[in-house]
């Protein structure tokens, strides 16, 4: 019997199996390790505990382990298939690096997250469609100080093709025009923003970047909201007579 196909990336070597997997998304992947690996570095030997909710194969969470400096990886996929794969994969872990699977949908795993009071230096969620569901959830998976890394690939709703999914999702409506991508990026980096204020918290972005297929936004979660920090929620008019554009806070 052949050897089933493998996919290098960074340091990981990887089975990819039969489900979704976009080598083209490397990018974010790396951004990821970066996150991490800044984590790891910020910190005063601290842990560096990686949530990877929606592992797919699992080669992020490989590669936080071998590249990113966690000393700590769960990988949950919701595909119980999955799980010998993710088996497979991450068996190349360092084994000072502790882990766990598990396959469950985000939901319950970020419920089961709660319930237990457990927190993670980075949650990292590449979630399909539009994940709102999600985020008061994930955020309070993240601990004070840590990452939260959220993919969103609705970008139909989020780029003013669909205005009312946009304001039942984003709490915007969204209008097309030349910059759609970023008020995607802006809509997205919002609702993490409104969800953290409700918690009483607060967020500082670190980064947001889309290629047009998915948009990545990365914050870091604080203790406290920053003095007038909901003072950054804005406008943004576009003329598409002379093709300005302008932003106005609420």
């Amino acid at each position: 019997m052949s050897e089933p196909p493998h996919y290098c990336e960074g340091a990981a070597l990887v089975e990819t199996g039969d489900g979704f997997f976009r080598p083209v998304s490397r990018p974010a992947r790396d951004f990821g390790v970066l996150l991490a690996r800044t984590l790891a570095a910020g910190g005063a030997e601290g842990p560096v505990r990686v949530l990877d909710g929606m592992a797919g194969c699992g080669i992020r969470a490989l590669r936080y382990g071998l590249e990113g400096a966690a000393t700590a990886v769960w990988a949950n996929d919701a595909d119980p298939n999955r799980l010998p794969l993710l088996e497979r994969n991450l068996a190349r872990l360092p084994q000072a690096v502790e882990r766990q699977l598990s396959v469950c949908t985000a939901l319950q795993l970020l419920a089961g997250c709660l319930v237990e009071g457990r927190r993670f230096e980075l949650v990292d969620l590449d979630a399909f469609g539009c994940p709102a569901d999600l985020v008061t959830l994930s955020l309070e998976a993240v601990a004070f100080g840590g990452v939260h890394y959220l993919a969103c690939t609705d970008g139909r709703s989020a780029t003013g093709h669909d205005r009312r999914a946009a304001v039942r999702r984003f709490g915007a409506a969204a209008r097309a025009h030349p910059a759609s991508w970023e008020i995607a990026l802006r809509l997205q980096l919002g609702l993490l923003a409104r969800a953290a204020w409700a918690m009483g918290r607060g967020l500082t972005p670190l980064l947001s970047f889309s290629e047009g297929r998915a948009f990545r936004t990365a914050v870091r979660l604080e203790r406290h909201p920053a003095s007038a920090e909901e003072g950054q929620l804005g406008l943004v008019a576009h003329c598409h007579g002379c093709g300005d554009r302008r932003c106005r806070a609420c």
